[in-house]
C-alpha cells in the first residue's frame, strides 16, 4: 500500500462543480496516463448507486485539466 500511496501523492484532485473535479500532476517528468487512471462513484447510505471509470489522464507534467465525470444529477 506504501507504493500506491507513493504515487498518489503527486496527483491532487479537487471537486470545482457538481460533476466536475479539477486535477492536477505534480510529476516534473510523468504523464499521468502511462501510470494511473481514474475511477468515480456515488454512494447512498453505504451503497454503491453509480460507478465508473474516468477518460484517460493524458495530463502532461504539471499539468491540469477538470473531468467532467459522466452521471445525471437528480434530486429528490
Amino acid at each position: 500500500m506504501y507504493e500506491v500511496s507513493h504515487i498518489y501523492q503527486y496527483v491532487h484532485c479537487k471537486l470545482v462543480g457538481p460533476r466536475t473535479v479539477s486535477i492536477k500532476n505534480w510529476f516534473d517528468f510523468l504523464n499521468l496516463q502511462d501510470i494511473v487512471y481514474g475511477e468515480w462513484s456515488v454512494t447512498a447510505n453505504g451503497r454503491v448507486i453509480r460507478a465508473g471509470r474516468l477518460p484517460d489522464l493524458n495530463l502532461p507534467p504539471r499539468g491540469e485539466t477538470n473531468v467532467v465525470i459522466p452521471i445525471k444529477i437528480v434530486f429528490g
